[in-house]
C-alpha cells in the first residue's frame, strides 16, 4: 500500500511539473507576440487621380506560424509627405503569402479611396478613406 501511495506522488509531482511547464510556455509565447517589434515591407502605392494624396499599404509577416499578418494602411499628403490618417489592422490569411486576392485598393475620387482586405479565415473588409475627414470606417461586407 505504501509503494502504490509513493508512486502515486511520484506520479502527481511529474504531472504538476508537466503542467507548468506547459503553462510557462504558452505565457512565454502569448507575451511574445504581444510584444514583438512587427516589421512591414511595402505592399503598394496608389496616388489619387489628382495626385495630391498617395495610398500606402504595408504589410507585416505573422509573429507566429500561420498567424494573421499585420496591415498598415496610410494616406500622406503628396506635396508635404504628411501623414493624413493612418490604420493597423489584420490580415487573417493562415499564414500563407499576400497577393492581389488579399488587399485590392483604389481611389473612388480625389478624397475617397476604398481598401478590401479579404482572408481566407475572415470576413471580407471594406475600408472606406475619406481624406478630407480624416477617417477610416470600416464595412464588413463583401467587396
Amino acid at each position: 500500500m505504501k509503494l502504490l501511495k509513493r508512486i502515486a506522488l511520484i506520479f502527481a509531482k511529474v504531472l504538476l511539473g508537466f503542467v507548468l511547464l506547459i503553462a510557462l510556455l504558452v505565457g512565454a509565447l502569448f507575451w511574445h507576440s504581444k510584444n514583438v517589434e512587427i516589421e512591414y515591407k511595402q505592399y503598394s502605392t496608389l496616388k489619387s487621380g489628382d495626385g495630391s494624396h498617395s495610398l500606402i499599404i504595408e504589410v507585416g509577416n505573422p509573429v507566429l506560424a500561420y498567424g494573421p499578418h499585420s496591415v498598415l494602411i496610410t494616406i500622406k499628403n503628396a506635396s508635404e509627405s504628411e501623414v493624413v490618417v493612418a490604420k493597423k489592422t489584420k490580415l487573417s490569411n493562415d499564414g500563407a503569402r499576400i497577393d492581389t486576392n488579399n488587399i485590392n485598393t483604389h481611389w473612388i475620387d480625389t478624397d475617397i479611396a476604398h481598401v478590401c482586405i479579404r482572408g481566407d479565415e475572415q470576413k471580407d473588409t471594406l475600408m472606406v478613406i475619406d481624406v478630407q475627414s480624416r477617417t477610416i470606417t470600416e464595412i464588413d461586407e463583401q467587396c
